[in-house]
C-alpha cells in the first residue's frame, strides 16, 4: 500500500474517480459528492501521495449539489459533474482548468457580442507552457512558473537533470531533514532526528539516546532505579552536554564533574 486517504464519513470519498499520467506522477480526480468536494492528489515515488487542491462546489449554490458525483480528466482538464447543482433535478458541469508540470495558468477573456450594443465578457484560465527550459511549474492550478535550479543544485539539461551538491537530495536539493520528512517509504524510530550535511540521508539517535537494534535506547536506562523521580521516571541531569547518538557526556560551559555515583552531575 503506498498511501491511505480518508476523508469524513459522509462524505463519499472515492465514489468517481480518474487520473492522468505527467512527468513521471499520476494525477488522480477523487470525488467526494457527499462533501461537494474534489480532491487533486498526485502519487509519485519520490513524494509519495500527495494532495495538490481542493476542487469546490461554488458557494452560490446549494448544499446538496454533490459536486464530483461523476469526473473525467483530460491533458489539462478537469470535468465534474454536480447533478444537483440548484435542486434534484438542475445539475451543472464544471470545468477547471488544471496544468501539467511545467505549465502555469494565465486568465484569459474572450468578448461575445450579445447584440444591441451589449458584449459580454467570458474569462478562463489556460495552461501555458513555461518560457524556457531553466523554468519550472509544479503545474496543477499554479500561476508561474520559477527558477527549476535549487539552491543547493546544479542545472544540467533541463528541470528533471539536476545534480544536487553532497548532503542534499530529492528534486529540490534539500537538505536531509527536509526530504526525509516527505520522502516516500523513509521513516526513522522515537528519539531520533534525521541527520544533515552526510552523503547520505540517515538518521541518528537524539542526545542521551544511543542505538541498539535500530532503536533509540535512553543512555539512563539501566540507572533507573538510582534516578527515579517521584512518579517512577527518569530525572534527566542538569547542565550536561550530551554527544549526539553515544552514552558520553560532559558538563556545559562554566559547570564542573561533581560525579558521586552512577548518575552525571555537574555543579558550579
Amino acid at each position: 500500500r503506498m498511501c491511505l486517504f480518508k476523508d469524513t464519513g459522509s462524505s463519499q470519498l472515492g465514489w468517481a474517480m480518474d487520473q492522468h499520467e505527467s512527468d513521471g506522477e499520476t494525477h488522480f480526480a477523487i470525488g467526494a459528492p457527499g462533501a461537494n468536494r474534489v480532491y487533486m492528489m498526485n502519487v509519485g515515488m519520490e513524494r509519495g501521495c500527495q494532495v495538490t487542491n481542493r476542487l469546490v462546489q461554488s458557494s452560490s449554490t446549494g448544499p446538496w449539489g454533490k459536486h464530483g458525483y461523476s469526473l473525467a480528466m483530460s491533458h489539462n482538464w478537469v470535468v465534474v459533474g454536480t447533478p444537483q447543482a440548484h435542486g434534484p433535478l438542475k445539475g451543472l458541469i464544471y470545468i477547471y482548468s488544471y496544468c501539467s508540470a511545467h505549465q502555469y495558468l494565465l486568465p484569459q477573456s474572450m468578448a461575445i457580442s450579445l447584440g444591441n450594443d451589449l458584449v459580454q465578457t467570458i474569462p478562463w484560465m489556460e495552461c501555458r507552457s513555461c518560457l524556457d527550459t531553466t523554468h519550472w511549474s509544479p503545474g496543477h492550478q499554479s500561476t508561474a512558473c520559477e527558477p527549476c535550479t535549487p539552491e543547493h543544485g546544479v542545472w544540467n539539461t533541463s528541470c528533471f537533470d539536476v545534480t544536487c551538491q553532497e548532503g542534499y537530495f530529492g528534486s529540490r536539493c534539500a537538505p536531509c531533514s527536509a526530504y526525509a520528512d516527505t520522502a516516500f517509504a523513509m521513516s526513522k524510530p522515537p528519539n531520533s532526528h534525521w541527520v544533515d550535511g552526510r552523503h547520505d540521508c540517515t538518521w541518528g539517535c537524539s542526545a542521551s539516546f544511543y542505538m541498539q537494534n535500530g532503536s533509540c535506547l535512553p543512555c539512563l536506562q539501566s540507572n533507573a532505579s538510582d534516578a527515579a523521580g517521584g512518579d517512577g521516571s527518569v530525572v534527566e541531569p542538569q547542565n550536561i552536554d550530551w554527544k549526539v547518538g553515544h552514552c558520553e557526556w560532559s558538563c556545559s560551559k562554566g559547570y564542573y564533574n561533581s560525579t558521586g555515583g552512577v548518575m552525571p552531575k555537574c555543579s558550579n
